[in-house]
Order: C-alpha cells, then structure tokens, then sequence
C-alpha cells in the first residue's frame, strides 16, 4: 500500500505529536500476540511496524474477536489512489548498500501473487523489469511469480480511481505453513489462521 484514500498514515511515519489523534493505517500482520483477552498486533508496511494494542477496556467485542483471529501475513484489502505506487522491489529480499540482493524482513516468501478486484482505475500497471514485461490490471487476473530477486517488479503511479488488489504469498518452509491441505480433505478455519503463511 501506498497512498491511499483508506488510510491517513503510514507504519513508519508516526511520532509522538501523533499522540491523541485518529490516525488510519494499513499494511500486513507481521506477528500476533494473545496475552488472555489483551491482544497485539505487530502492523507492517513498507515504511516500518507498529504495534496495535486490543484491551477489552477500549476495544468493542468485535474487533477484538477480529483481532484475536488475525494469523502471520494476513492483508485483508490493498488499494492505491490517484499517485500510488510500489518502488522497484523483490518479496523476499532487498539490495544492500552494495548492490547486492540480502534477505529482508520476510524471506519466507518464495512465491507471490496478485489478484485484481477492480477495474475502475487508470494505471497501476505491474512491471517486471527482467523480463521485459508489463501486466495490464483487470478484474480478476490473477498474476503469480516467484518471490527472489529474479523478479524485481514494480508498480506504476494510479493515474486515476482506486486500485485494489489482494496480495497473496506462499512457502515452502513447513514451520511456518497455515496447513497442508492433502486432496479430498478439509480443515477449519481456526486450524489455519493459527500457524503462518500458506503451503506452496
């Protein structure tokens, strides 16, 4: 996410003269904590991490139970306005003062994928600049690719409307898989949401 009419904020922009006010944020769970009812939620973006503290004391039923249900990763909605876009950038690693591609704060990634929800926006386009290739969005594209430094993407500037997308990401590291879902079987949510990222 980046500029966005759905949040007033960014993680990483917050300071103490923000203190008191309403401020609206979005990004991904980076880690969830149930200390019995008191619920933290640790809310990444691009910019840095913030932590959500749910007390029952302020907090409405709802949301907390909506909290207390959130696994590792989960992003719910992504949208860019007008001015919007992703930097040139790999999912599970980053470029170092050096030039060289170093693990960054989720090397568990090793696929990614994007699923369009609208279409009524300019702009926005993905581009994957290796492979000498841009995606135009539409409603319901889904696009996958591997997650590594073998395919930087970016995404270009919303010219106009609102882009939103759900972004989505696999592993293949067992311990920190939702689950393995083996044909012809099924599992509850509860059982899922408790352990990570999805199985690829």
């Amino acid at each position: 996410m980046t500029a966005t009419g759905l949040r007033t904020h960014r993680c990483g922009s917050l300071t103490r003269k923000d203190v008191g006010t309403l401020v609206r944020l979005g990004g991904w769970v980076h880690r969830r904590r149930d200390l019995g009812g008191l619920v933290f939620v640790d809310l990444r973006d691009r910019d840095g991490l913030v932590q959500l503290s749910c007390n029952p004391a302020w907090t409405p039923p709802d949301v907390l139970e909506l909290a207390a249900g959130l696994g590792a990763e989960t992003v719910i909605l992504a949208a860019l306005g007008a001015g919007g876009f992703h930097g040139r950038h790999a999912d599970n690693c980053r470029q170092n003062e050096q030039g060289d591609w170093v693990a960054n704060h989720t090397p568990n990634r090793d696929a990614s994928a994007i699923y369009y929800l609208n279409e009524a926006f300019d702009g926005g386009e993905i581009v994957f600049h290796q492979q000498q290739l841009a995606v135009k969005p539409r409603c319901g594209l889904l696009v996958a690719f591997p997650s590594g430094a073998d395919y930087t993407h970016e995404v270009l500037p919303v010219r106009s409307g609102i882009r939103y997308t759900m972004a989505i990401w696999f592993t293949k590291q067992q311990r920190l898989a939702l689950a393995n879902f083996p044909l012809g079987t099924s599992t509850t949510a509860p059982d899922i949401r408790e352990r990570g990222t999805t199985t690829a």
